[in-house]
Order: C-alpha cells, then sequence, then structure tokens
C-alpha cells in the first residue's frame, strides 16, 4: 500500500516537473523576442542617426563652399571699388557713421580709407554740404514712401537690373533720426500718395526666413559738395548717390565723388590707375599697401615729372601750375 501511495506521488511529481519544463522555454522565447525587436529598433535608430550625420556633414561642406565663393566675390568687389578714380563713401544712415571708403579718399583728401571708417560723414562737411545732402535723402525716402504706398497690394514685384518696378510694402519711414535739425519739412512727406512709377530696384539676393526685401535708389540729381581734406582746407566736388532700403528703412547711403577741378580728377585717376596696376591679389594686403601714407596729411601740388626718393617720398620737380598733379607726402 504504502509503495503504491509512493508510486502515486512519484508520478505527480514527474507530471508538475514536465509542465514545468515546457513552460519555461516559452516564457524565455517571449523574452528573448522583446531584446530582439528592441535590439532592431536600437540598429535602426544608429542607422538613422548615421544618415542624419552624414546628410549634416554634407550641408555643412556645402555651406562652406558657398560662403568661400561669396567670400571671394566679395573680395574682388571690394578690390575693385578700393581702385576706382571716384572717391566711394558708404555711410550708415544711423549712426550716421562711415562703413566704407574706397583709396582715392587718400589721393583726394590726403587721409587713409581705414581711418576714415566710422567716422561721422558730417565730420568732413561744411554746413551747406551737410544741408543738401540732407535734402537729397529726405527726397529719396519720401519718393520710395510714395511709391510703395501708391503700388496695389495684390501686385507682385517682378525685377531686373534694368526695370523699373513698383513694390508692395508700406513705408511709413518719418525720417526723423536722419535728418535731426531739418525734420520739420520732412514730417507729413510720407502722408501723401502719388499714382506714378519711380525708379525703384529691388535688389536681387537670397533672403532668410524673416528677414525684410532691399531696395535702392538713386538720388535725384548731381550735388556740389565741400569735403574737408586733412590739411583742414574745404575741396570742391561733384557727388552721386543712391540709398539702400532694407524693408521700410533707409540703412545705408552711397556716394560717388568727384573733384571739381579737371586737374585734380587727373591726378587722382592717374594715381589710382598706377596703384590698380601694382595692386597684389591679396584684398588684406592691398589695403595697406595701396593706401597712401598720409601721416603729414600735406598735399602738395607736383608736376607731372616728379621724382621719388629713397624714403619713398614725392619731391615736386617744379612748381609749373598748368599740369599740376596731387600727391600725399609720405612719413
Amino acid at each position: 500500500m504504502q509503495n503504491q501511495g509512493s508510486n502515486a506521488f512519484d508520478m505527480l511529481a514527474s507530471l508538475c516537473g514536465a509542465e514545468n519544463a515546457t513552460a519555461t522555454p516559452a516564457i524565455k522565447m517571449v523574452g528573448d523576442e522583446k531584446e530582439r525587436i528592441a535590439f532592431e529598433k536600437l540598429l535602426q535608430k544608429r542607422a538613422a542617426n548615421r544618415r542624419s550625420a552624414q546628410l549634416s556633414r554634407k550641408r555643412k561642406k556645402q555651406a562652406i563652399e558657398n560662403l568661400k565663393e561669396e567670400n571671394l566675390d566679395l573680395k574682388k568687389r571690394v578690390h575693385i571699388l578700393r581702385h576706382v578714380p571716384n572717391l566711394v563713401i558708404v555711410f550708415n544712415v544711423e549712426p550716421l557713421t562711415i562703413d566704407f571708403a574706397s583709396d582715392a579718399a587718400s589721393e583726394m583728401l590726403g587721409k587713409q580709407a581705414c581711418e576714415m571708417e566710422g567716422d561721422c560723414i558730417w565730420d568732413y562737411m561744411d554746413l551747406k554740404s551737410k544741408e543738401m545732402l540732407t535734402v537729397a535723402l529726405a527726397k529719396s525716402v519720401k519718393e520710395f514712401s510714395e511709391t510703395t504706398q501708391a503700388a496695389p497690394k495684390t501686385t507682385t514685384t517682378t525685377t531686373t537690373t534694368t526695370t523699373t518696378t513698383t513694390t508692395t510694402t508700406t513705408s511709413k519711414n518719418s525720417y526723423s533720426t536722419f535728418n535731426g535739425n531739418n525734420n520739420n519739412d520732412n514730417s507729413n512727406s510720407n502722408k501723401e500718395k502719388q499714382t506714378h512709377t519711380h525708379n525703384i530696384s529691388e535688389v536681387e539676393v537670397e533672403l532668410e526666413e524673416g528677414e525684410e526685401p532691399l531696395f535702392s535708389l538713386p538720388l535725384p540729381g548731381t550735388y556740389s559738395l565741400n569735403l574737408l581734406a586733412s590739411n583742414q582746407k574745404f575741396i570742391s566736388v561733384s557727388a552721386q548717390g543712391a540709398c539702400s532700403f532694407s524693408g521700410k528703412n533707409c540703412s545705408q547711403c552711397v556716394l560717388s565723388i568727384r573733384p571739381s577741378n579737371p586737374a585734380l580728377a587727373a591726378a587722382v585717376a592717374t594715381a589710382m590707375a598706377t596703384k590698380t596696376t601694382t595692386a597684389p591679389n591679396d584684398d588684406s594686403t592691398a589695403h595697406s599697401s595701396n593706401s597712401s601714407t598720409a601721416s603729414s596729411g600735406q598735399i602738395h601740388c607736383v608736376s607731372d615729372a616728379d621724382t621719388t626718393s629713397s624714403n619713398g617720398q614725392k619731391m615736386p620737380a617744379s612748381n609749373n601750375n598748368a599740369n599740376r598733379n596731387v600727391s600725399v607726402e609720405g612719413p
């Protein structure tokens, strides 16, 4: 009887053991499946990260190449602007500081272009020239405001370098920050509307998201200005220019200045032509080497047959005023 009970117990124990043995692999298979799925997701995530990193490196490389090309193009343009016969000055409307000056400043005003950058534009003009330039800028702002207000808001702008266009932006620039003492006549200049079209050209550049479009408008006419040279004497010049508008505001103004005296203009053109032919390729050294060393700032009238001493000074050969050139005394 006891043997039968033990046999039955052993049989029951074996059955329970067999059941547990079959249940454990099932649980283990479920765990392996979850680990496998998690591992596959991890691999997919790593592959996606690698692809994203590759695309990011590719875009970064392309952006660097584009920046290099743009930088080289800008260097070429600046190099050309620095060696044109006319004096090119770019100044900011706010706060009226000179942002760029060509190397003709050393021949025309006896001052290096790098020394002029950052100075106030009014420091180089007399009162009459200030008033004349202020009125010209105010007219340009008024013309831009009238054109943008008169343009239909449903019209889209298509521009080229030679066509006359209208824009769809509404300008309310009162021009009070630039005009200073003469803003009484222009406080209500933007309230009038006209239907005629002006020569406003849209600058064709790629704008980032949120940036306002850029427009340029030439200053009306040619202006006779007086510029202060390094010898504290005023030089009579004729100037033409253009205004650059960023959205609704006038941001910068460009002036192309030429001496009114034909002899001085010819002398500056000859000097700049000589510098242009000997200009180095590197723009960083072109500015320093091509700019005249005008430490003393004295302007001399010398003849065409002037000689050069060992220290770089130009020595006048005669006092003939018929054919005179302008040079700047070196150190």
